[in-house]
């Protein structure tokens, strides 16, 4: 817009219609100077003017114009109509890293001084890509159009109460280190069914009081479609009469941190969890993440003198990659857990990865490395050079100068010989024991998995089935679901590990003895489809996992 007509209310009103009726006579840009002369619009800054009168012509060559230069005029208006008492809005719900880059980079400095990007060097990259513009516009709107005291309700993305790392700096509200602090008063959530068509958020909406301090517990009301309702049912004019709301409170879930995710319940619902929440003993870590399985997850076809013949999985890759038969040594590859793979107290391997990653240097093993002890896979690789070197992790996280083959997520963890696993997304957590696995033609081999699972090294099979079966009780499922989004990919992440308070095994304690004997049995029947035998079971480790609290 040019500088010269955004001076005041009536002259950029005037302009945005001059502009609109000149669109719509098919005016040249000569012919739209010559009228905004006639009017009194100032008209020294010529190439913005044909620079904007251009993107119009364009828009209404596409049958898209019509109602842009209104929503000109309509964007600026409350800039010259000062501050309100109320503000409501619907911003867009758009994540960092869908945003043009050219966006990203003008409002980068935004994004810090709201105080909405709060980590810096790696962290900060990692962070910023999940944060949502929703709540830079909802910082902004409080800061230049609230009055004091006023109040604001925008419907927002739920994920944004739940999340760890994207929403921490949302939740200090607060504009920036010394701006407005803003208390939140209620929140409803929507996320349980989708009031909005065809949009597949989670949505909520917030209201908020500027100039006050948000002060736990908030009230929150959760929303639901009453049971005699199913989702095809619903009537958008009867929505009310259709839905039922419970009334929670929101805590932070770690109380000594308020910017942590809320953990959200009925309050005597939440004084019973509060007795099983801290953080624990143990420490769990995401799987391995290329950024293109379809390179690196393979099927093994034979054994081929003392190497094996693979064929890659194309079909798992988002960009076009040609289905390859190479032989390869044995010596980076492992059997592999597929995240649908893993249920309660069940895994089962689905294929094989090959995983070229130096654990003690976090990049990829280096090519002398590989030429000396791995020479066809390394071969076998660089069929796909030009395609791994493009990945965006790859790019994001690595240089030019590490080897192109380099994964992510790789560490000791991955190859320890006992572990625990459990499933993120969804709404239980799913857990089971891993031990190496003798495979016929690799030998006694670890098991990896995706990102998509979580593992917890741990020193012995006792500790292992122990830990198994506090995560798969019911009361775990019941802290993830207060605190993490149902279905997301923030359910059952590592964080579960900070907010379940977990004691470290101990031998010589009974309850801790019987609970990893519980967990073998379950093991054995899911082994024995005994379905029966499995829900006696769990129901023993529900109880005793209450005892242990």
């Amino acid at each position: 817009m040019p500088a010269e007509v955004v001076k005041d209310r009536d002259l950029i009103g005037r302009y945005s219609e001059l502009l609109h009726d000149a669109i719509a006579r098919r005016d040249t840009f000569q012919e739209f100077m010559t009228t905004c002369g006639a009017e009194g619009i100032p008209t020294a800054a010529r190439n913005i003017h044909n620079m904007l009168y251009s993107q119009l012509q364009g828009l209404e060559a596409e049958k898209k114009n019509r109602i842009w230069a209104r929503i000109i005029r309509n964007s600026f208006a409350p800039i010259f109509e000062g501050v309100f008492d109320f503000v409501v809005g619907n911003p867009p719900w758009i994540n960092w890293d869908s945003l043009p880059t050219e966006y990203r980079e003008d409002s980068k400095e935004l994004w810090f001084e709201t105080g909405l990007f709060s980590l810096s060097g790696k962290e900060g990259r990692l962070g910023g890509a999940k944060k949502d513009i929703s709540t830079l516009m909802l910082y902004v709107a409080v800061d230049s159009y609230l009055k004091k005291e006023g109040k604001l309700g925008f419907l927002i993305t739920q994920t944004i109460f739940k999340t760890k790392g994207a929403g921490d700096g949302f939740r200090r509200f607060r504009y920036g280190n010394s701006g407005p602090k803003m208390h939140v008063f209620r929140v409803d959530d929507f996320a349980s069914f989708n009031p909005f068509e065809d949009a597949s958020n989670w949505s909520s909406a917030v209201f908020l009081e500027r100039d006050r301090e948000t002060k736990p517990p908030v009230p929150y009301y959760s929303w639901s479609l009453k049971e005699d309702v199913s989702p095809t049912d619903i009537i958008a004019e009867k929505y009310r009469k259709q839905l039922s709301v419970r009334k929670e409170e929101a805590w932070p879930v770690d109380k000594l941190r308020p910017t942590s995710p809320w953990i959200t319940g009925e309050t005597e619902e939440l004084s019973v969890l509060s007795k099983a929440m801290g953080p624990s003993k143990y420490k769990g870590f995401a799987g391995v993440t290329t950024w293109m399985d379809g390179v690196f997850w393979v099927t093994i076809l034979r054994g081929v003198g003392a190497d094996i013949l693979v064929e890659n999985l194309p079909e798992l890759a988002k960009t076009d990659l040609p289905k390859v038969q190479a032989r390869v040594e044995t010596t980076l590859v492992y059997p592999f857990l597929e995240w649908d793979k893993i249920g309660k107290f069940r895994a089962v391997p689905s294929h094989h990865i090959i995983v070229p990653q130096d654990p003690a240097t976090r990049v990829g093993y280096d090519y002398s490395w590989m030429r000396k002890h791995a020479i066809k896979t390394l071969e076998y690789l660089q069929r796909f050079e030009e395609k791994l070197r493009k990945r965006s992790g790859f790019q994001r996280y690595f240089s030019e100068d590490d080897p192109f083959y380099s994964v992510y997520n790789v560490g000791s963890h991955t190859f320890a010989p006992i572990k625990v696993i459990y499933r993120t997304m969804g709404s239980d957590i799913r857990a089971a024991v891993l031990e190496p696995v003798k495979d016929r033609l690799l030998g006694l081999r670890p098991l990896i998995h995706k990102n998509t699972v979580i593992s917890v090294p741990v020193r012995t099979h006792e500790e292992a089935h122990f830990l198994c079966a506090i995560l798969n009780s019911d009361i775990v499922t019941e802290i993830a679901n207060s605190y993490a989004v149902r279905g997301g990919k923030s359910f059952g992440s590592t964080n579960l590990l900070s907010y379940v308070r977990i004691p470290e095994f101990d031998q010589g304690i009974s309850l801790h003895k019987q609970l990893a004997e519980l967990s073998e049995a379950a093991h054995a029947a899911v082994k024995a489809e005994d379905s029966k035998g499995l829900e006696s079971e769990i129901k023993r480790i529900d109880k005793l996992v209450e005892r242990l609290w």
